[in-house]
């Protein structure tokens, strides 16, 4: 609240505290106020209480997917020449939706970015909700919260373009499947579209960093941390700590670090002041920011390097261990842009636009080739058209 906001607030409140005072009610609404406020202090502990029992229940099942929908497990990156954790699974549309297979498919990818899987398919009016109710078919990219034992990035790139081929294999009259990718996700999926231009329709990417030195110079604070802080050593170290695996929740708590009011106290005030109409709400997005996932040293360490640091992946400089191909062999035509994800529209804060940058360039206007073609701002009915 800004501070002439603040003033005018408070002089309306003496305006009203003197008149119930003239009115001989004070003593009457004082006692009021202090009953509901107990109220609510007692429901919103007992509202944290219970999403601290979640955290734990989730955590001891393993972080399954947070999902609105039901579904099918059909694929899986254990079974496959190059293990990896991730799984294929077709999200079930409710009884009153129904879905034309030879439609285009949606394969969703939410990220692996601290978090476990929901992003895209979390509510009703998620990506995946909006896909089933236009009659899409929707997949989704899951993983598990543990690596495999050596897995590295390109396992799991190799891992979902097996899950793209195999969504194109049951849907042979539908065009190339739409792969939506998610804040990280958004880059991997540019990555599995350059390796593999065979598979991938409409590519379209939420809120993903993919050239974190590009767009307003000291919007996006997140993208500085890693030269403040003195690159790579802090994620080794913590890495070090746990046996060469690097805990996700560090990543959590980076984002929270770009809004902590937010995330620290008005969140909670928030339900506080609602907690009679928003449990619900609050414990499902609680269970969805608070389920963590693991990633191996070499992953972390690839994704900092060539992100966040090196800027290499926008350069043409990034190479997974098992394919030298990268961005600027992108060859499909229909390539869109959002500029927020979850995170961001969590935590109140606005990113850059995800294809800024590559090339080496910003877009500005029309957009930048990338590999000959034309990058676009997200507009969901493009997508249902292309």
């Amino acid at each position: 609240m800004r501070l002439p906001e603040f003033l005018a607030t408070g002089e309306r409140l003496a305006i009203g505290l003197r008149n119930l005072y003239e009115n001989g009610r004070l003593g009457e609404y004082w006692t009021e106020y202090i009953i509901d406020a107990i109220d609510r202090a007692l429901l919103l502990l007992n509202t944290v209480r219970e999403s601290g029992d979640i955290f734990l229940d989730h955590e001891a099942a393993g972080c399954p997917p947070v999902l609105f929908y039901k579904y099918d497990a059909i694929m899986d990156g254990r079974e496959l020449p190059l293990k990896s954790n991730f799984v294929l699974l077709r999200l079930i549309p409710p009884q009153d939706v129904t879905t034309d297979p030879s439609r285009r498919p949606f394969v969703i990818v939410p990220p692996r970015a601290g978090h476990c899987v929901g992003v895209g398919a979390h509510a009703a009016d998620s990506q995946a909700g909006v896909a089933l109710r236009e009659g899409h078919p929707v997949y989704l990219v899951a993983f598990r919260r543990e690596p495999e034992q050596g897995q590295q990035l390109s396992d799991v790139a190799y891992a979902q373009a097996a899950f793209v081929r195999e969504v194109m294999r049951r849907h042979p009259r539908a065009p190339l499947p739409a792969i939506v990718g998610n804040c990280q996700a958004g880059w991997a999926t540019l990555v599995l579209a350059a390796t593999n231009p065979d598979l991938t329709g409409p590519i379209v990417i939420n809120g993903s960093p993919v050239s974190a030195v590009s767009g307003n110079i000291g919007d996006s604070s997140f993208r500085y941390i890693a030269g403040i802080f003195g690159g790579l050593w802090i994620p080794m170290f913590l890495c070090d700590l746990g046996n060469g695996i690097f805990d996700g929740a560090y990543l959590i708590q980076n984002f929270e670090l770009l809004n902590p009011e937010s995330r620290l106290f008005l969140k909670y005030a928030e339900i506080y002041r609602d907690v009679d109409t928003a449990r619900e709400s609050f414990l499902a997005r609680e269970k969805l920011w608070g389920s963590f996932c693991l990633l191996h040293e070499n992953e972390i360490c690839w994704i900092l390097e060539n992100l966040f640091i090196g800027n290499r992946l926008a350069r043409n400089r990034a190479n997974l261990s098992r394919s030298p191909k990268v961005l600027q062999q992108l060859s499909k035509p229909e390539t869109f842009g959002q500029h927020a994800g979850l995170a961001a529209r969590l935590l109140g804060r606005q990113p850059q636009n995800p294809l800024s940058g590559l090339g080496g360039q910003g877009i500005d206007g029309g957009g930048l080739p990338v590999g000959g073609n034309q990058p676009l701002e997200l507009a969901p009915e493009l997508v249902h058209r292309a």
